[in-house]
């Protein structure tokens, strides 16, 4: 738990709120850091399998491509009440899963070399933007949305606080639907209410974190009116690899193991074969 004099607050922000400016590369930097020494230590824990270094960010801009136009990223900050002063713990992202299934997606990558693997991905996703396969998730009326959870991430100092529990909590209440059947990512990013403003410690950079406020967002939400269509349901889903055991860790939180397969070397940076899984939980209404 938190220190008396701390506090944890949740935020959402959406793509504008992370692209890169003197205002916002301290926070995103921050995040930048939580991930690569995050994902350093969970899989740098199996060398044999990704050696003794894991970048999963080089560049803060990236941080706003991950989610693309029609995602969403959850930030945990532990806050000192007395001088306000904020740390970022915890961070969980969302993007548009696509139309495609695993299957298909498993099918071109279990059986090509590391090299090729890469190739492939690049030209597959050239594919699909060129034909408008991956439909935004504002065009899908009464589909089904798959959301994916992806740069997941909880700061190796603050462990055992529940944090990583914390950001998937927020995710699945944000992607699922209220009771009028609207999903509640839908009503927030027409509203972009409830904005929080916090200064970063240990940041020798002027700048601050922005975002809404979503403990201030769940008291309020249904007040939020729009004109979005009703969604008849929101599915989550992610991969993991299953030698790190983070399989494990989401299956207690309710998700499933659909489909597993081969990585083969050279993708994710793989020194050696390992073991993906695709994994989903479905959203109550």
């Amino acid at each position: 738990m938190a220190a008396n004099n701390t506090k944890l607050i949740s935020l959402l922000l959406f793509q504008p709120q992370l692209v890169v400016s003197p205002s916002t590369l301290p926070f995103l930097k921050g995040i930048q850091d939580l991930l690569n020494t995050s994902y350093t230590a969970t899989y740098c824990a199996h060398p044999e399998i990704f050696g003794t270094s894991h970048l999963r960010v080089a560049d803060p801009a990236q941080i706003a491509d991950i989610i693309g136009d029609d995602g969403f990223t959850v930030v945990v900050l532990l806050v000192n009440e007395e001088d306000g002063y904020a740390e970022i713990v915890a961070t969980g992202s969302v993007k548009n899963f696509g139309d495609g299934d695993v299957e298909s997606y498993a099918q071109w990558s279990k059986n090509l070399s590391g090299t090729h693997w890469a190739e492939k991905a690049k030209e597959n996703d050239k594919s699909e933007k060129d034909l408008n396969h991956k439909t935004s998730l504002h065009e899908k009326k009464d589909e089904e949305i798959k959301y994916e959870v992806t740069a997941f991430a909880v700061s190796t100092e603050h462990q055992s606080m529940g944090l990583g529990a914390r950001v998937l909590k927020e995710i699945e209440w944000l992607a699922s639907a209220d009771t009028h059947g609207v999903l509640r990512i839908d009503r927030v990013r027409e509203n972009t209410a409830h904005t929080s403003e916090f200064r970063l410690r240990n940041s020798s950079e002027d700048g601050c974190i922005q975002g809404i406020n979503i403990d201030q967002l769940k008291s309020d939400i249904s007040s939020i009116s729009t004109t979005l269509p009703t969604a008849k349901k929101s599915r989550l889903v992610l991969m993991g690899i299953r030698e790190l055991g983070n399989e494990a860790y989401y299956q207690r939180r309710g998700w499933k193991s659909v489909w597993s397969g081969t990585v083969p070397v050279g993708m994710w940076d793989c020194k050696q074969e390992c073991t993906m899984v695709y994994m989903e939980k479905d959203l109550a209404y």
